[in-house]
């Protein structure tokens, strides 16, 4: 969520959303999704991975442990919600990194790779 996100505000800020991936990957916010997704997120192309709505059903079970041991989880929270409104609109069986999908809508940034 924090990489769909910042690809999206380094879009709508006018800076070159490949050269912030390869600037935050060399620091301490590399990570797997960095190197793995930050390009389809660029391209809005979300082929299967691990499907958005499998992912959903794994987070509702950590939510439920959560609330069993009474210990607030808010962010995972609200991309359970984030997850439940793409699958609610047929995105279920694309790659969680789809979630990039949901910050670009909200951003008014149109479908299809970014250009900058």
């Amino acid at each position: 969520m924090a990489l769909a996100e910042a690809l999206t505000l380094a879009h709508r800020a006018g800076a070159d959303a490949e050269r912030v991936v390869e600037a935050i990957g060399g620091g301490v916010a590399g990570s797997w999704i960095l190197n793995n997704r930050s390009d389809r997120m660029l391209k809005d192309d979300y082929p299967l991975g691990f499907r958005t709505r499998l992912h959903r059903k794994d987070l509702g079970i950590a939510l439920e442990t959560a609330r069993e041991f009474q210990v607030p989880v808010p962010i995972a929270s609200l991309v359970a919600t984030i997850e439940d409104a793409l699958i609610a609109q047929g995105f279920g069986d694309e790659d969680m990194s789809n979630l990039a999908r949901f910050v670009r809508q909200g951003a008014g940034v149109p479908g299809g790779p970014m250009k900058d």
